[in-house]
């Protein structure tokens, strides 16, 4: 039995690739660093109610302190001056 390996068509003309190997690396780096940095700089949203309830009293508590800071400054300096 005689099996034909040859092919007696023409092979097709291969085009090259979009990118060089170089300029896919950088593109590669270049995605990945845009990746982080909006990770990082992206604004943390809390996703469970308990999360939200908790943050909103941290937020009142720190306000409270806040007018306690305020209040008891003013009075200080009020007391210093009396004392000149």
């Amino acid at each position: 039995m005689y099996i034909d390996f040859e092919d007696d068509r023409p092979q097709m003309p291969r085009l090259g690739g979009a990118l060089t190997p170089r300029e896919g690396l950088f593109l590669s780096i270049i995605f990945h660093l845009c990746l982080l940095l909006a990770i990082v700089l992206m604004p943390e949203f809390p996703s469970h109610p308990e999360l939200i309830a908790a943050q909103l009293a941290r937020e009142e508590e720190l306000a409270r302190e806040r007018e306690r800071n305020a209040s008891g400054s003013s009075s200080l300096r009020l007391d210093a001056r009396s004392r000149r």
